[in-house]
């Protein structure tokens, strides 16, 4: 399928400019999903609403859920969703938010998966509902004569031949009979997102509505439009599916409905109709709803964004239901992925068994979606982020995930997220939920500063990498070694990120559709990118158009590795290697070898930029040497400074760097000349270590009967030695609390004050004054001694999470499961993990 350039610069720059880095566009602060549960009224609009804007939201879409998305919830969800009652609140909602300075996003659905209108689609069209072909085994006595009953479109013998006409086994014998059957998600039946009407109706019941009540809104301000998981039956059912079919192949594929439905063994034949099943919905799924929707946008200046479900999963393809990725999301202006289930954490892989998933897995899927929007020169790139990881999720965490997708060219980060009520049993929804009750919520706007300052960075340029990795559709499609191709796809893909390699996806559409006169040059060109190397896994059906295209680039120059294993393609002019590592050119070389680190490269018009990430359980210390000669800068998100960096040394640039586990540096190489700040140095002389403190509790958060609740404490205050709080606090007790101490004035003019490790976050006053607030580590300040006086007081107001709350409290036993949602366990799960809190160790001064 030809790809079709979208040529979008939303949030983009060509050029570094230290004012913008300093305060971000618009464009590069986190989007929220603002989530409405209850019939929401322009008072509670106006509170949430500020409440987001003094936390540096700046950015939120509405995210309905209205009470036919989850009929079985037991509670009052939104009503009147798509009627008169609810587009007046929503552009009442629209225009505050526009007053206060915010951009607004449309999200297309009520609740999700995109592509009903809350069932209006199929109420109003019954003809568009999907449906899938379901297998049924039927047991034949022998001798019984078995004819296709009206409703089935095929049936089976046992050993795969099809029947026509009547059927009398000679002994007992289990047949196999198909019929199409409809597609239910939540009690309300979906429609087919394949067939060409079902988006036009869509965007009638949903887009249209929206554009009649807002369209005098629409702007810079309110861009993106926002679709959600949409999907079609793996083993779909359209109408003219047969006939389509038949026209595009030659031949019916009813013929292999047990190879096609349930991967049996048909042999070649069965497989390669397989893959033209996968190939024609894939298309058509593509076309005829996500085209539409970006043409709908397109009209309207609007940019059509979102991302498909699952697909995390390599082979997700196949079982959610959106056939081919990269395919899918080239046909989105904006495309982005889904990590709302910890698919990326710090810590060792786990498996969720009740929801088939595994948790920490770290795969390199983000690229699927950057590499999508290269192809079709789209620059933004998003990510929808959190929504399951719990309550105690830090912002240490939050770093972690975020830098893991920034490096692999993820650029906006939606996060998850601002529930309007969370009153009753939605106290126990989806977890974390901004909230101001919780410990430490006004802390979360600093972190904000902190992401929009990397989205803005991400967005500068674009990337450098002139490698890409093959994704091996019509293997995955053929099924029948799926499984062991894209184990060695994955291990591939990670084993190049560890030697520091940066790499796109590409699949044969890039073949089908790459500048045919680069060729002779050894260049895959297409989008913004020009690939001089490509990879591919062990796999068996490279087509022969794609073979045609990488021998043209083989004999013009471009490089060809095969890595070799069961299956390896016959590609002529390839280089056939056993060892990944030796052959992956890094744009940064790390001494000593560092598997943790991972690299990311920009070219601006004034320079390059390279992001680096360490992506290790540990801090990792490493000298960074790069290709470069040009002055070089460090860019620091968590402050908006600008530093120097590096030495030139043999015609490269040596940077030594030490990196927190999660952290981010970034480094610009550029001729033009740039205000920098000056660099704190290290202080390692100990000058204090204050290791007892008057400790009290301030402040407590409560999961009360029906609401959060904040209560102040006023208490008196014990001495206590540095470690969790649980011990002395309550192992409850979430909330904020003060450590105060004495020290007296060094003999110098500059102290550093190391925390050591804060769960979670902290603010720092001495005298009264604060020194600011630590969100994440190193918990740091560097202090100017000439405010000080003799004798000095340290109070350091420390913040853990609700965690403790969540773990401890009783009040959601009187909740149905129903009510509390399928996530509660899992929340509760991850919550345990973050239950130690306060001040963990003594508070060493230097100078």
């Amino acid at each position: 399928m030809k790809i079709r350039q979208n040529n979008v610069d939303y949030g983009y720059s060509p050029v570094f400019d230290r004012a913008a880095f300093t305060n971000p566009p618009k464009t590069a602060w986190p989007a929220y999903s603002w989530v409405w549960n209850v019939n929401v009224t322009k008072e509670g609009i106006i509170q949430k609403l500020n409440s987001c804007w003094e936390n540096n939201i700046r950015t939120v879409y509405v995210l309905p859920e209205p009470i036919e998305f989850r009929p079985n919830n037991g509670g009052t969800l939104l009503e009147n969703y798509l009627r008169e009652p609810y587009f007046e609140l929503y552009r009442f909602a629209a225009e505050y938010a526009q007053s206060l300075g915010m951009q607004l996003w449309l999200y297309d659905e009520g609740g999700w998966p995109s592509g009903s209108a809350n069932g209006d689609v199929v109420l109003g069209d019954p003809t568009l509902v999907q449906k899938r072909i379901n297998e049924q085994p039927k047991k034949l006595a022998a001798g019984e004569t078995y004819t296709l009953p009206e409703g089935a479109i095929a049936a089976f013998t046992a050993d795969f031949k099809r029947i026509t006409g009547s059927y009398t086994p000679a002994a007992d014998e289990t047949i196999l009979e198909y019929a199409p059957v409809i597609c239910i998600h939540d009690n309300m039946p979906f429609p087919d997102l394949s067939h060409p009407k079902t988006a036009q109706d869509f965007l009638k019941h949903t887009h249209e509505r929206y554009r009649a009540c807002m369209g005098d809104l629409f702007g810079p301000d309110f861009k993106v439009v926002f679709t959600d998981e949409p999907s079609i039956a793996r083993a779909r059912w359209t109408v003219g599916i047969v006939e389509q079919f038949r026209e595009r192949w030659g031949y019916d594929f009813l013929d292999y409905l047990p190879a096609i439905v349930s991967q049996a063994d048909m042999g070649e034949a069965g497989r390669q109709a397989r893959i033209d099943f996968f190939e024609l919905g894939s298309e058509e799924f593509a076309n005829n709803y996500f085209r539409a929707i970006q043409d709908w946008c397109a009209r309207y200046d609007m940019l059509s964004g979102g991302h498909i479900g699952g697909e995390d999963e390599t082979l997700g393809c196949i079982k959610h239901g959106y056939m081919h990725g990269l395919r899918v999301l080239r046909c989105l202006d904006i495309p982005g992925i889904d990590t709302i289930w910890r698919q990326i954490f710090p810590g060792k892989p786990v498996r969720n068994e009740k929801f088939n998933r595994t948790e920490n897995a770290n795969l390199f899927f983000p690229r699927y979606a950057s590499s999508a929007a290269n192809q079709a020169s789209s620059h933004p790139v998003l990510s929808e982020s959190y929504a399951i990881y719990g309550a105690g999720l830090t912002f240490d965490q939050m770093r972690y995930v975020m830098n893991f997708q920034a490096i692999r060219g993820i650029t906006i980060f939606n996060c998850m997220n601002v529930t309007h009520d969370k009153s009753n049993h939605f106290m126990a929804g989806g977890r974390p939920s901004y909230s101001t009750t919780h410990p430490g919520s006004h802390d979360r706007a600093y972190f904000h500063e902190y992401a929009a300052r990397l989205s803005y960075l991400c967005s500068l340029g674009t990337p450098a990498q002139d490698t890409a990795l093959y994704m091996p559709m019509r293997d995955f499609w053929a099924a029948n070694n799926a499984e062991a191709i894209a184990a060695e796809f994955e291990r591939i893909g990670l084993t190049m990120e560890k030697a520091q390699g940066s790499f796109d996806i590409f699949d044969d559409d890039v073949m089908e559709s790459c500048d045919e006169t680069a060729l002779d040059q050894g260049i895959i060109r297409i989008g913004f990118m020009n690939y001089r190397e490509l990879w591919f896994p062990p796999c068996e059906r490279v087509p022969e158009p794609t073979k045609a295209v990488l021998e043209r680039f083989i004999a013009g120059g471009g490089k060809v590795y095969v890595v070799r294993g069961a299956f390896d393609p016959a590609i002529k002019g390839a280089e056939y290697i056993d060892d990944i590592a030796s052959h992956v050119r890094p744009p940064v070389k790390c001494d000593p070898a560092c598997e943790g680190i991972r690299v990311m490269k920009h070219t601006l018009s004034n320079g390059v930029m390279y992001y680096i990430c360490n992506e290790s359980l540990t801090t990792e210390k490493t000298s960074l040497h790069f290709d470069e000669t040009s002055p070089a800068y460090e860019l620091d998100e968590q402050t908006g400074c600008v530093f120097t960096a590096g030495t030139v040394c043999g015609g490269k640039t040596i940077i030594d760097a030490e990196l927190l586990s999660g952290e981010g540096r970034v480094y610009l190489f550029t001729d033009d000349a740039i205000q920098t700040d000056e660099r704190e140095p290290i202080r390692q002389t100990l000058f204090a270590e204050l290791d007892s403190f008057d400790f009290r509790r301030v402040r407590s958060f409560v999961i009360g009967e029906q609401h959060y609740e904040s209560h102040v404490i006023d208490e008196e205050a014990r001495r206590v030695s540095p470690g969790d709080w649980q011990t002395f606090a309550g192992c409850d007790f979430s909330g904020d609390a003060i450590y105060a101490a004495a020290f007296a004035k060094p003999d110098a003019a500059r102290m550093r004050i190391d925390l050591g490790e804060v769960r979670y976050t902290c603010e720092l006053f001495i005298n009264g004054e604060s020194q600011g607030v630590r969100y994440m580590a190193p918990y740091v300040y560097d202090i100017d001694t000439a405010k000080l006086e003799a004798e000095n007081r340290f109070e350091l107001r420390v913040s853990n999470t609700p965690a403790n709350q969540f773990v401890h409290t009783r009040n959601f036993d009187r909740y149905s499961p129903a009510q509390i949602g399928p996530y509660h366990a899992t929340g509760l799960r991850f919550e345990s993990e973050s239950l130690e809190s306060g001040l963990m160790n003594s508070v060493k001064l230097y100078i």
